[in-house]
């Protein structure tokens, strides 16, 4: 075959091969995008039908597989939906990582979620100290206030003592949270993880000893690290006496650890 003959059917091969490859990229990322608006769907799905106050299938299902659904959870954040918006930050804010915490508070400059659900992770940030100051003007939730205990800072420390000494004159402050943190040591590991719901309750500082008479704690779900875990604690004294919390403990070389403690619904 002539040498020219030869160059041509090789330039019309390396022709072919180029297409063929590029079809099959091409074909790759298209398949990449339906399978991530897929996984987006899916998860949307989820957060449209979750409810964190009574724990159902669906919220247990994304506390357990958040942190691989993470991408769709942080996209959530500007859906359209109000309701989508707000349920992906209480994921986040269970789940209670860096980085997402970070994406969840530059949502809220986006003008897209409004009003602070779920519950407040430690360590605490610059925004939540000025959420204590500007938009709860001194008055801070109880999940604040517990949380400002558990966080081992010298400037959670500060903050709790100054609204400590301005709730002893304040009658709309809740006496009962800030007496309950007094004994608080926020270096206090829950050592015992053979049976993680047990030991919640026994450090359940937040719940006094007469009320741990009349109370259950129920371990929910880990998440699938199995480096934090999701408790319930239900208070019973009776009809219209009633009050659920939520406790998500982290998993620390020396132990476990508080990480957010929400009070979810009295009755």
């Amino acid at each position: 075959m002539k040498p020219q003959k030869i160059k041509i059917k090789y330039i019309f091969l390396s022709a072919i091969v180029l297409l063929v490859s590029q079809f099959a990229s091409y074909e790759s990322v298209a398949q990449s995008s339906k399978n991530d608006c897929q996984s987006y769907e899916n998860t949307r799905r989820l957060l449209a039908e979750m409810n964190a106050v009574d724990l159902n299938k669906q919220f247990v299902q994304l506390f357990n597989q958040g942190e691989n659904r993470i991408a769709d959870i942080v996209k959530a954040l500007d859906d359209p939906n109000k309701d989508i918006r707000q349920n992906a930050q209480v994921i986040i804010r269970y789940l209670g990582n860096d980085l997402e915490m970070s994406d969840l508070i530059t949502s809220y400059g986006k003008g897209k979620t409004y009003t602070v659900a779920g519950p407040i992770p430690i360590p605490l940030r610059e925004w939540d100290y000025d959420s204590i100051i500007k938009s709860y003007k001194n008055l801070p939730s109880n999940s604040y206030i517990y949380a400002l205990a558990i966080d081992s800072s010298p400037k959670a420390k500060n903050v709790l003592n100054e609204l400590t000494d301005n709730a002893k004159n304040n009658p709309k402050a809740n006496q009962l949270a800030y007496e309950n943190v007094k004994s608080v040591n926020p270096n206090d590991f829950l050592t015992d993880s053979s049976d993680l719901a047990k030991t919640v309750l026994d450090k359940a500082f937040f719940v006094s000893n007469e009320d741990k008479k009349f109370a259950t704690s129920t371990f929910i779900s880990f998440n699938e690290a199995k480096n934090k875990a999701l408790v319930e604690i239900y208070i019973n004294r009776g009809a219209l006496s009633e009050e659920w919390y939520h406790v998500v403990i982290n998993k620390t070389e020396k132990g476990w650890k508080f990480l957010s403690i929400t009070p979810v619904a009295t009755s």
